[in-house]
């Protein structure tokens, strides 16, 4: 089934995009005392999934993110904590820093957006999540091909501005953890049928990670690793799929937390499902060092 799904087939919302340009707004704290989370990122940070009702394939924004997961957790351990959303559908790092993709109610980008938000209550935002990157080089491998030159030039932006990024987010919220991840490689799901491609698709993303680990640490921001929670690197154990097949440990995850394994229209689609985000949300839950409950 995973074969079939796979051979062949384009992969929805490639580049975890949505729309090609959307209004952000954040809430109004006219009244509330608490904090605030300040999230942002690409699709992810929006919690997009794929559209399940219908036959035109699509993607659509769900309050399942990784961000509202991981604010219930805070909750749930006695934080009094609001999600301050500026997550852009399908951002690149450029993007994120530079502006061009969404608007932002007269700021020039989300993180220009984000750090007016901080500038005016520095002292209320208790967390700062970041996910970016991967749409800087999800498109250079398209068609079960990867296009090196197109890797480098996407590779070498997030090492130009995920360190500018991550500066200013820890300048402007000094107090409060400042975490950004790494990434699963949803092409993995592909190792099956075409694992020469999935090995150097792993290889793409073994160096995307390589650079936000270090731009973390150049910066003293914190490394929520997603990458290690979905067994991104192991393709040598294994784990066995609900049809009976026994997979890489990697190709099982992508699986079992992302929509690349389902059926035509809803699939292949890169997105993490509510169990995936919920992985992901606990990984920077573990990052950020603050309290949270799972239960």
């Amino acid at each position: 089934m995973l074969r079939r799904i796979l051979r062949g087939t384009a992969v929805v919302g490639a580049g975890l995009a949505l729309v090609a340009a959307v209004a952000v707004s954040v809430p109004a704290d006219a009244g509330y005392v608490g904090q605030f989370h300040v999230a942002l990122g690409d699709s992810l940070s929006v919690g997009v999934q794929p559209r399940l009702a219908g036959v035109a394939a699509g993607n659509r924004h769900t309050p399942d993110g990784y961000p509202n997961q991981l604010d219930g957790a805070l909750r749930k351990a006695g934080a009094r904590v609001r999600l301050a959303g500026f997550g852009c559908s399908g951002a690149t790092s450029t993007e994120l820093v530079a502006g061009g993709r969404c608007a932002y109610q007269g700021a020039v980008s989300q993180l220009d957006a984000a750090l007016r938000f901080i500038g005016a209550r520095p002292d209320r935002v208790s967390l700062v999540t970041v996910d970016i990157g991967i749409n800087d080089v999800m498109r250079c491998l398209a068609g079960q091909r990867v296009s090196t030159p197109c890797v480098r030039r996407g590779l070498a932006a997030v090492r130009r501005n995920l360190p500018v990024t991550l500066r200013r987010l820890r300048a402007a919220a000094p107090t409060a953890p400042v975490v950004a991840m790494t990434y699963y490689d949803p092409m993995l799901a592909t190792y099956p049928s075409t694992p020469a491609y999935a090995r150097r698709t792993g290889a793409v993303f073994a160096e995307l990670n390589g650079i936000i680990t270090a731009a973390c640490r150049r910066t003293g921001a914190r490394v929520a690793d997603v990458a290690g929670a979905y067994g991104t690197t192991e393709l040598t154990r294994t784990e066995v799929l609900p049809d009976g097949r026994t997979v890489p440990v990697a190709t099982a995850r992508v699986c079992r937390w992302t929509w690349m394994c389902a059926a035509p229209p809803v699939g292949p689609n890169l997105h993490a499902n509510t169990a995936g985000y919920r992985t992901i949300a606990r990984a920077y839950g573990v990052a950020s060092g603050l309290p949270t409950d799972w239960g």
